[in-house]
């Protein structure tokens, strides 16, 4: 019949991979475009303000960036892959993805905040 979608049943296994898939292409994605923005300090760092807000804010507390919070900033969407894979095997999904994103966003609005803050 058109129209009518039958659902799709995916294993545990299946969710598995797919997150985890999922996650190493979106961080390296996410990771190639923040360090091209950048540059070599030279560049902006409003991309990564947007990708990784949690480890600039981190930045912005102790005044300076290191390989602490380049951990930080990279540990960021496998953690997000947790919380959502969680919710995902426990078929609640779209509320855990909608929490994620509303925590994401207002941390990057809190990180370019106080970037506008700092620069002038």
């Amino acid at each position: 019949m058109a129209g009518v979608r039958l659902p799709i049943a995916v294993s545990h296994a299946q969710k598995i991979g797919v997150s985890i898939i999922t996650t190493v292409g979106v961080t390296a994605v996410a990771s190639f475009i923040a360090l091209q923005a950048a540059g070599i300090g030279l560049g902006s760092y409003i991309p990564a303000a947007l990708l990784f807000p949690f480890a600039l804010l981190a930045a912005f507390v102790i005044h300076h960036a290191d390989w602490l919070l380049m951990k930080l900033a990279l540990s960021q969407f496998p953690i997000y892959r947790l919380v959502l894979g969680r919710a995902w095997l426990r078929g609640r999904l779209p509320s855990a993805a909608v929490s994620v994103t509303v925590v994401h966003v207002l941390a990057a609005l809190g990180c370019t905040a106080a970037m506008m803050f700092a620069s002038g």
